[in-house]
């Protein structure tokens, strides 16, 4: 539809321009209003490293401005490649659908090619204390098929513009992540691990799992170890590379330094969780995964996807890297 970028009736919008694409197709942007999410960068989104010992101050600046205009241009570039294609479709593969019987149970062979945009494996499991990738068996399939399989997609089959992203670990395995990733050796080779991972099955991107269940990543340290370790990532990487991150949609208020445009300068898009938002007490028919700000016997909702997504919208990130989502399992 025409109106994509909006927001339902207008509510929790953000600056008019993070709905909207780039409008000068192929020229460099010039200024924040034209490039949507180029704001400065901030203490938590990293500007590029630390100088050198010995290094004089002015060009360890100088360097980082450079790095940091370089993350812009790259931004920029890949949403200017994406400026012609159909909104993204992103379906999510549970490895435990290989598992189930019957008609139920999942197959490769039989994928809404034609409806999906991206498929994306969820999820590789890592080890809690080394943080190591775990390939386990699904079924009659090891993940390690599976994962090549869906490499193999564009090439095996006519959707040639399908892409495939696997998910790095649930939201319970973000500790061995910040457990692996806090130590700047170790990061480098987490890095090397998911290139080489991304090389060896041929597919196109990752999707950081960050929501939960597991203990929610608050602390201001936690989260800017997190989006050091993505600015790295993104650095080390090809631009082709896609780099996704999956979010709860609605965050305590102490969380919200995960909404920034510096973040999402990084990242090319943001899956957010945008229903169960309400699963306190189960013995009760009632909204659990609202779309709209509604009033119940305790007032105006807050936790519902209006005012939640609105937030992110609010805080800078670009309505057209948010992608919200629906609940499928079980249904």
């Amino acid at each position: 539809p025409k109106d994509h970028g909006k927001w339902p009736h207008d509510h929790g919008k953000g600056p008019k321009d993070h709905g909207k694409g780039p409008k000068d197709h192929g020229k460099r942007p010039k200024d924040k209003e034209r490039y949507p999410g180029s704001g400065g960068g901030s203490s938590h989104g990293g500007g590029g490293g630390v100088a050198g010992a010995g290094e004089p101050w002015y060009m360890a600046d100088d360097n980082n401005k450079k790095a940091e205009q370089k993350d812009k241009d790259d931004d920029w570039e890949r949403t200017r490649r994406r400026n012609n294609q159909r909104a993204p479709v992103v379906c999510f593969i549970k490895g435990d659908g290989f598992e189930r019987r019957g008609v139920r149970k999942y197959s490769l062979t039989n994928l809404p090619l034609n409806k999906c945009t991206h498929f994306i494996y969820s999820y590789v499991e890592t080890d809690n204390k080394t943080g190591n990738i775990l390939y386990r068996r699904k079924g009659n399939l090891g993940e390690k098929t599976i994962l090549r399989e869906l490499g193999r997609l564009r090439h095996d089959t006519s959707a040639k513009e399908i892409r495939t992203l696997v998910s790095y670990g649930g939201g319970a395995h973000v500790q061995s992540l910040l457990n692996r990733i806090r130590d700047d050796k170790n990061a480098q080779k987490l890095i090397d691990d998911i290139k080489s991972m991304l090389e060896q099955f041929g597919l196109d991107g990752i999707n950081f799992h960050l929501e939960g269940p597991g203990p929610i990543t608050c602390k201001q340290d936690d989260i800017n170890t997190i989006v050091k370790f993505i600015q790295r990532l993104r650095r080390s990487v090809n631009n082709m590379v896609i780099i996704t991150a999956q979010l709860p949609a609605c965050r305590d208020s102490k969380c919200n330094l995960f909404m920034s445009d510096a973040m999402s300068r990084y990242l090319d898009y943001v899956f957010l969780i945008t229903f169960d938002y309400r699963l306190d007490d189960l013995t009760r028919t009632k909204m659990t995964s609202g779309l709209y700000r509604y009033k119940d016997r305790n007032g105006y909702t807050k936790f519902e996807t209006e005012t939640c997504v609105g937030s992110w919208i609010d805080a800078g990130v670009p309505k057209y890297k948010i992608i919200p989502g629906i609940a499928t399992y079980g249904r």
